[in-house]
């Protein structure tokens, strides 16, 4: 194949651009375009930021941050109340009911509170009737109903809960609390839940909780 030929007007643009003179660019004009890595880093930090400022607003409002999934040990429990009961300790003086723990739940009131026992991340409050005895355990977080047999799941007065009626066994999820009733029919606890107030920590006292968690586990003492 011959050689193209070369358009008249081509050769005229040639003799022109060669005519100009040397043309330099600002200073730091190739290095500028060359890397953007400062200004995407820029936006990734902010975005990054953003993000974890939504998701930690999103946390806190809907009560999931600092919650820890409880799995309640039904057996075990049940264990703990059979031995507070027969340990027979009750009757706790009126100076003693003023240190005793608090629960989500309120008892009849011809039950009477018989015996307080505190252990780390478990509470316990043992009640009396004649010769009925109920234990109410507490413990902060809220319910990992998979880890619980599917046959008792139910709800109880509107709230989800999970029983065994064989052995009067109740566990609901009470504000950020899980409570497991050991001992009280399971036809007479929607009585009891029926005085549960339905509203949980505000999303103020819920940051609350979770800036006193996060700096709790550094070191500092509690925000309370």
């Amino acid at each position: 194949m011959g050689d193209m030929t070369e358009e008249p007007w081509e050769s005229e643009i040639g003799a022109m651009l060669r005519g100009l003179p040397d043309v330099e660019p600002p200073s730091g004009f190739f290095d500028a375009a060359l890397d953007h890595r400062p200004l995407y880093s820029g936006r990734l930090m902010a975005g990054l930021f953003v993000l974890s400022a939504v998701a930690v607003v999103l946390a806190v409002a809907t009560g999931a941050a600092g919650r820890s999934r409880i799995s309640p040990e039904i057996d075990e429990l049940a264990s703990r109340h059979t031995v507070a009961v027969e340990a027979g300790i009750f009757g706790l003086g009126d100076s003693e009911l003023d240190y005793r723990i608090t629960t989500p739940v309120d008892m009849p009131a011809d039950f009477e509170r018989s015996r307080n026992i505190a252990a780390e991340d478990l509470r316990q409050a043992v009640y009396s009737r004649g010769d009925e005895s109920v234990s109410v355990f507490v413990q902060p977080g809220q319910v990992n109903w998979e880890a619980l047999s599917p046959d008792g799941q139910t709800q109880i007065d509107g709230l989800q809960a999970w029983v065994d009626r064989n052995r009067a066994i109740t566990v609901v999820e009470i504000a950020d609390d899980v409570v497991t009733i050991v001992g009280l029919p399971v036809d007479d606890v929607d009585d009891v839940l029926a005085e549960v107030p339905r509203t949980g920590p505000t999303v103020g006292q819920r940051l609350h909780d979770l800036i006193g968690a996060v700096t709790g586990q550094l070191g500092y003492p509690d925000l309370d």
